[in-house]
């Protein structure tokens, strides 16, 4: 046999059925695989530590190809993701110091000099306090509703340890100089109805409307009212206005009012006021665009007579609850909460703190434990009467008391008021609890609540909120 090429004979090499010398064969650039000694063109063999493979030999051969460089490594020295450590690094892996797994750096805590894959970080039981930037101990750190804070830091952020069950809240009640969360809080005091003040249940006079220490029991209760509306309840077919068929009721407190005995008593009754004003105006239960305009009357009579509602009265509205299941008060009660700055940004800046009108207190995890129709009837029995979205009213009344907005006569502000809050309320009922908290954490409040108030025929709201003109009723 000879060499294609030459046409020597000496050491023959086989190469696709064609013979070639050695020198023949290194001038066609053709080498053999050291593994199988099958010969190739040079470039289709992998080279690694002195010795060339073809592609089968290389698979077998327990060999890698790095991705980023295209160097040859052992199968072991592929650390991640088809990389060698040194790109690996270069694309932003870190090696964990627990487990010494590699993950990206986007997924890797560094704490005291080392790093740590989100597994072994989780089991290091640190936390990082959102105050001061600093790690601590799982037991150094507390828990304020989304938020980590080491102690300092959680009261410089106006939170308090609970004395009763040492939990972390943002709006604690005071008893005996002590800090609770208002499900402690209820199970040792309750805020008296008249003076506001807390006190031991020993001292509680449970009433239709509330409860009382023994100081206010009596003196609230002396003068039953002045007179009461001539019906109960208002009958009414027409909500165009209103853009809801839910009852409402209110009160209306005044420091002066003159002739009030005068007054057209069809939908109104007057009683002395158990808290700052001289009398309070109650109505009947009120449904849709006739409830407005009896409002509007009681206003214009108000206003000939020179009545005042000075910085220290309220106007208080009352809405029905008594068809809504627990899911759905539910969600009432948390669309509140997440959106209560919305509505304290729509009532005067000083009237929240006041002792009739309360911030209101953190709702997530009560809410999450209600169940059942016992359930809430606790919740509610564990609120207090003066918090600006009043739940303890659903114990007497079935309703929720919003007591939020300052005392006034202008029946543009009532009337609207009213409106507002009714077809936010039913919005809440209809979405439900779980589609509630998506919904509030998901979107922007404002733009959520005025799409509401379009949605309900009131998109006139949103105007009025912003400045002070009004589509009248």
């Amino acid at each position: 046999m000879q060499c294609n090429d030459c046409t020597c004979e000496t050491d023959l090499i086989d190469y696709n059925g064609e013979n070639y010398c050695p020198s023949c064969a290194d001038r066609k650039d053709l080498k053999a695989c050291d593994a199988c000694e099958v010969w190739f063109d040079a470039p289709d063999l992998r080279g690694y530590a002195g010795e060339n493979y073809c592609p089968d030999c290389f698979d077998r051969s327990c060999l890698k190809v790095c991705d980023d460089c295209n160097e040859v490594f052992d199968e072991d020295d592929i650390v991640v993701d088809d990389y060698c450590a040194e790109c690996a690094r270069d694309r932003d892996y870190m090696v964990c110091t627990d487990c010494e797994e590699w993950a990206k750096d986007d997924d890797i805590s560094h704490y005291d000099g080392d790093a740590y894959c989100d597994d072994c970080f989780n089991s290091l039981e640190i936390r990082y306090c959102e105050g001061c930037d600093t790690w601590f101990d799982f037991e150094q750190v507390n828990e304020c509703g989304r938020t980590w804070y080491c102690e300092g830091c959680a009261e410089g952020a106006g939170w308090s340890k609970c004395f009763g069950c040492g939990s972390w809240v943002e709006d604690s009640y005071e008893g005996d100089d002590n800090h609770y969360c208002v499900d402690c809080f209820y199970e040792s005091y309750f805020i008296c109805g008249g003076c506001s003040n807390s006190f031991e249940l020993d001292r509680v006079n449970h009433t239709g409307d509330g409860m009382y220490c023994y100081d206010c029991e009596p003196s609230y209760f002396e003068d039953e009212g002045d007179y009461d509306p001539k019906f109960t309840y208002m009958k009414e077919n027409n909500f165009s206005k209103v853009g809801s068929e839910r009852r409402y009721g209110l009160e209306l407190e005044s420091k002066a009012c003159d002739n009030y005995m005068q007054l057209n008593r069809t939908g109104w009754g007057a009683k002395p006021d158990g808290s700052v004003a001289a009398k309070e105006f109650f109505s009947a239960i009120f449904r849709g665009n006739r409830g407005l305009r009896s409002i509007r009357r009681l206003c214009e009579y108000a206003n000939e007579n020179n009545w005042v509602a000075c910085h220290k009265c309220g106007f208080h509205v009352h809405f029905n609850m008594r068809h809504e299941s627990v899911d759905s008060m539910k969600a009432i009660a948390y669309a509140y909460y997440a959106t209560r700055m919305f509505w304290r940004g729509r009532a005067r800046e000083d009237r929240v703190g006041c002792d009739y009108c309360r911030a209101m207190v953190s709702e997530n995890g009560n809410l999450d434990r209600i169940e059942n129709q016992d359930d809430w009837d606790e919740f509610c029995s564990h609120r207090c009467r003066d918090i600006w979205a009043n739940w303890q009213a659903y114990r007497w009344h079935k309703s929720l008391e919003i007591r939020l907005h300052e005392g006034t006569f202008d029946a543009d502000k009532i009337v609207n008021w009213i409106r507002a809050h009714i077809n936010f309320i039913d919005w809440a009922s209809a979405t439900g609890y779980d589609d509630t908290v998506s919904i509030v954490h998901r979107e922007d409040h404002t733009e959520l609540i005025t799409s509401i108030w379009d949605r309900a025929g009131c998109n006139d709201l949103a105007e009025f909120y912003r400045l002070g003109t009004l589509v009248g009723v």
